[in-house]
């Protein structure tokens, strides 16, 4: 687990860490699960629009991060942008997302 958190960063920080670093605020999603009874019913979509609304009104972005590429895909489809992918390690990343 070290090993995988250490390469995780060793490419540069995560959005969180570099948007903190430049004084910016912004909302971050830390988790975001719409149970499988609820999916395709546009939950996700309806959250999202909620958080984004709050973000407009204070005019700061919205951050996440996902360490699944389709997860990361969905979330572009809904707004979001890739900010960039980190390596960390042998077949797994994350992907930092924003919607400015």
């Amino acid at each position: 687990m070290k090993a995988f958190i250490g390469a995780c960063f060793s490419d540069g920080n995560t959005i969180e860490t570099r948007m903190s670093k430049a004084k910016r605020k912004f909302i971050r999603i830390e988790m975001l699960v719409v149970r499988q009874k609820f999916q395709g019913q546009r939950f996700m979509r309806k959250m999202l629009d909620e958080v984004y609304e709050l973000a407009d009104k204070a005019g700061v972005p919205v951050i996440l991060d996902t360490d699944d590429k389709d997860k990361s895909a969905r979330y572009e489809h809904l707004g979001m942008k890739l900010d960039r992918v980190r390596n960390c390690g042998e077949k797994f990343h994350m992907y930092d997302l924003i919607r400015e």
